[in-house]
């Protein structure tokens, strides 16, 4: 590898890491999109309001995540929230 590729390469891996850090969602972002997809669940005998304050944000800068009793529950990077199957068993309670 030449030291021209090694330079596009770091650069590239730069502008990435500066995008990854621009858009990075918050948490208002995370909780909007556990609500969104709770709400087209089928109805549960616990609503997502009720478990939210043991929720945890984490931000790690490039990406950020929400937890809840250790599993995670939305996990985020580039402006988009994705969450996991988590929230129709947020305490992992269901096999």
């Amino acid at each position: 590898m030449t030291s021209q590729t090694k330079k596009w390469i770091a650069g590239a891996g730069g502008v990435v890491a500066a995008i990854m850090l621009a858009t990075n969602p918050d948490q208002a972002k995370h909780l909007r999109a556990i609500k969104d997809t709770a709400a087209l669940k089928p109805s549960q005998p616990l609503s997502v309001t009720d478990f939210m304050a043991g929720m945890s944000y984490n931000n790690y800068f490039f990406f950020s995540t929400v937890t809840l009793a250790d599993g995670v529950v939305s996990w985020g990077a580039f402006g988009k929230v994705y969450t996991t199957n988590r929230i129709s068993d947020p305490f992992g309670t269901r096999n």
